[in-house]
């Protein structure tokens, strides 16, 4: 029988419990070389909103694929208008 990994921590003694935290820094790190702006995004409903009014509802899914605004009308598509609202998020947060 082997004993289980030590858990792994960072330089603050914090356990690290997943990859995130590294694929974040490596993705800030490949954006910094180029001059990139690299940005943390709050990602939590960004599917729900609309990009074009900023109505946020969870009836704004027609479909799988497709992103009906409750408010305005506006149809996208749902992962194109997802990542408009990320980059407006973006925007307001740099």
């Amino acid at each position: 029988m082997m004993r289980r990994a030590r858990a792994k921590q960072d330089e603050h003694g914090r356990v690290l419990r997943n990859a995130w935290g590294k694929t974040i820094a490596y993705s800030t790190y490949k954006a910094l070389r180029p001059g990139k702006l690299s940005l943390a995004v709050p990602a939590p409903h960004t599917s729900q909103a609309c990009a074009a009014c900023g109505h946020l509802h969870p009836h704004n899914w027609d479909s799988q694929a497709l992103l009906v605004c409750q408010r305005c009308g506006s149809t996208d598509n749902h992962d194109a208008n997802a990542s408009r609202v990320i980059a407006q998020r973006g925007a307001r947060h740099s």
